[in-house]
């Protein structure tokens, strides 16, 4: 039974990385937002925040997943987002 492959749920692994984010458009501090496949990924405050920079030298865990997907391109886009802190 072939459609039985498309239901099962496979392991993934993902992990993500913020370095910093530069030519911001304001002088506020920020902070990341990623989601990859339905998981979310939120960086803490910027370690430097200076004009139109900020620097997060943030490294996630890896984060292991069970998802019904085929293929890597199953997850769908990747968003960041750019939150202010406030």
């Amino acid at each position: 039974m072939k459609a039985k492959e498309y239901t099962l749920d496979r392991k993934y692994q993902i992990i993500a990385e913020v370095g910093q984010a530069v030519a911001l458009p304001a002088h506020d501090k920020y902070s990341v937002k990623i989601i990859v496949g339905g998981e979310v990924f939120e960086t803490t405050k910027a370690k430097v925040a200076k004009k139109d920079y900020n620097r997060f030298n943030e490294r996630f865990d890896t984060r292991t997943v069970l998802k019904p997907y085929v293929e890597i391109s199953d997850f769908g886009t990747v968003i960041v987002i750019l939150m202010d802190d406030d």
